[in-house]
């Protein structure tokens, strides 16, 4: 039965058996992940869609390409703790941000990003982990204020997206949905 479904296949597609595929990942996928995005109020085109093999991966990737060593980053205080250690590996400084339950305190936000010049700020919006707790949509706004002012892009750590019990049950604000993309990199 597998032989006979691998033949057919074949028959069918070798272009996409017998080749790498593209490095964005399968079209297909991504088109699909463009009307999820659409869900959540993100406009996006499958070209602006990279897959990972997780969130550990993408925030490897973005890192990599966003950063060299000695530049800073910025995470939620608390975060993932693994975070920290791959961040650190790339040579950058890793700075904490304290997270109140409605998002950062904005003040200390704005404070550390005119001391440190941030490159990134990764952040949980929906969900947070370890707290559980979800961004107001004026703390979102405001840091994107604070962004465009300090020059630095948002990483939007939306992994738990779809846990999410839905806007009867609690708001949630997406930065990328405010922003649509310009200065906000989201991960989900």
């Amino acid at each position: 039965l597998i032989a006979d479904g691998l033949r057919s296949l074949s028959r069918q597609n070798q272009n996409l058996l017998l080749s790498y595929g593209n490095p964005q990942g399968f079209l297909p996928l991504r088109q699909q992940l463009q009307l999820k995005l659409a869900e959540l109020e993100i406009a996006a085109t499958p070209d602006q869609i990279v897959t990972t093999s997780g969130v550990t991966q993408a925030l490897d990737l973005v890192a990599r390409h966003f950063t060299q060593p000695g530049d800073t980053i910025f995470v939620d205080d608390p975060a993932w703790f693994l975070m920290f250690g791959s961040f650190v590996t790339l040579g950058t400084k890793v700075v904490g941000i304290p997270r109140l339950a409605d998002g950062p305190d904005i003040a200390k936000l704005a404070e550390l990003a005119a001391l440190h010049k941030p490159k990134l700020y990764v952040i949980n919006s929906v969900l947070h982990n370890p707290t559980s707790t979800s961004l107001s949509a004026a703390k979102a706004f405001q840091i994107l204020k604070i962004a465009e002012q300090h020059d630095f892009t948002i990483v939007e750590d939306d992994i738990y997206c779809d846990m999410h019990p839905g806007a009867a049950v609690q708001p949630a604000t997406r930065i990328a949905a405010l922003d649509q993309l310009n200065r906000v990199i989201y991960l989900g």
